[in-house]
């Protein structure tokens, strides 16, 4: 499948064109956000033979940053509803997803309502989208762009991203063992 965002200002959808196995279309474009208040930012897990997921950034009201998700089949088909990762007071943008531990991880650039400031957030949501746990990691700049996360096959996960500062662009990595 291939995502991209498509409208003007603050009317924006995401949507998604399933593609067949050599990469041809398949079918039309479906939309993928429900509010068409979609702001760009798009990243997806997906196995042509499970389906997978895709997180995207939403500006609610035209407003505040928030992350959204949605599942879908292997055929490329939504599953389920488009799932908001967070409640108010809490926003969040430049969010990057991976299959782990037979749901997701997701990472976000966010504040979460507590006085602590931008961070980075991790999450582990289940295949619907329902948020199992959720971790700060470390204080970020509010801007920098969309993060980068990945997994190994030895239950660990690493979170790239950059965060904006006086002299340019400071990039940061962070490495997370899961497990025992």
């Amino acid at each position: 499948v291939a995502f991209w965002s498509e409208g003007v200002g603050i009317d924006q959808d995401l949507l998604m064109q399933p593609l067949t196995p050599v990469g041809a279309r398949s079918g039309a474009p479906v939309t993928v956000s429900v509010e068409a208040n979609a702001d760009g930012s798009v990243d997806a897990a997906v196995s042509p033979g499970t389906g997978g997921a895709v997180v995207f950034g939403v500006l609610v009201s035209g407003v505040r940053k928030e992350v959204r998700f949605r599942a879908m089949s292997a055929d490329g088909t939504l599953l389920g509803d488009e799932v908001p990762l967070m409640t108010p007071p809490a926003t969040g943008g430049d969010a990057s997803i991976v299959p782990f531990a037979g749901g997701y991880a997701v990472a976000y650039r966010g504040d979460l309502g507590g006085g602590a400031g931008t961070q980075i957030v991790l999450l582990l949501v289940d295949g619907l989208g329902n948020v199992l746990d959720e971790a700060p990691l470390t204080s970020a700049s509010e801007g920098g762009g969309r993060l980068t996360l990945r997994a190994t096959g030895t239950g660990q996960l690493a979170v790239t991203w950059a965060d904006d500062t006086p002299s340019g662009y400071e990039l940061n990595v962070q490495l997370i063992r899961c497990g025992g």
